[in-house]
């Protein structure tokens, strides 16, 4: 009979640990470092007491500024007071400026701080926010605090009412070259060209006259001054002008 021989194999057991909070927790060889996103990376400052702020965003000093009285942070951080052409200060968080003479502050914006030059701004022209009249033909002026036009090339204020700018074309009969100027319209059509008047005047007649203002006055048919045209003059022998001709 065959004998059995009995083999024995040991078993090796691993104890596993179990550890509380496994599904989703840290493990025990877990570090909370600065790379893990559950810790913050800074510290928030503390909040600044009233009026006070932290505007350089240094944290040595803490709230260094005072809201209430500082020109470079004048109600808030970064609002400053200008120092154009005036002293500012900065009161219960409003920024106001002693200007210099004739210098203000115009358009509200403080960090220019005293930008408006009154006696020439035509915008504020004397006083803030009194604009000079913006017309036709022209850029509004202003000179020692009173408005004025500047008239574009070839028109003029004739009418001296600067609210509707320069409203006469100097290219034109009535102004022919300046508001004084006048073509006159007796016995022809008058135009102008280059600040001189021209006619087209009716038969027989031509401007031969020293004044613009009278037109066509002179009839070459009969004018012994002007017999024919405007340089003929008729001579003591044939005084008369008649049909352009000289006669006796």
């Amino acid at each position: 009979m065959r004998s059995r021989t009995l083999i024995v194999v040991p078993v090796l057991l691993v104890a596993f640990a179990s550890f509380e909070g496994c599904s989703g927790g840290a493990s025990p060889t877990s570090s909370l470092g600065a790379g893990d996103a559950s810790v913050p990376t800074d510290t928030p400052a503390a909040a600044c007491a009233s009026e006070h702020a932290d505007c350089d965003h240094e944290p040595a000093n803490g709230c260094e500024s005072i809201v209430s009285v500082d020109t470079e942070n004048c109600g808030r951080c970064g609002h400053i007071c200008g120092t154009d052409h005036g002293k500012p200060t900065c009161d219960h968080r409003l920024c106001r400026f002693e200007c210099e003479p004739d210098y203000a502050n115009c358009d509200g914006d403080d960090s220019n701080g005293c930008e408006s030059y009154l006696p020439s701004d035509a915008q504020s022209c004397g006083a803030c926010n009194e604009p000079c009249p913006a017309g036709g033909n022209q850029r509004p002026t202003c000179t020692s605090g009173v408005c004025g036009t500047e008239c574009y090339p070839g028109t003029a204020d004739c009418n001296g009412d600067i609210r509707d700018g320069c409203e006469a074309n100097l290219e034109t009969p009535e102004a022919c070259g300046s508001c004084q100027h006048r073509c006159g319209k007796y016995m022809g059509v008058p135009g102008c060209s280059s600040a001189a008047c021209q006619w087209n005047c009716d038969d027989t007649y031509a401007h031969c006259g020293a004044s613009d203002a009278t037109g066509c006055e002179t009839n070459l048919a009969t004018d012994p001054q002007h017999c024919g045209d405007c340089a003929t003059v008729c001579p003591s022998d044939k005084p008369r002008c008649f049909n352009r001709m000289c006669s006796t």
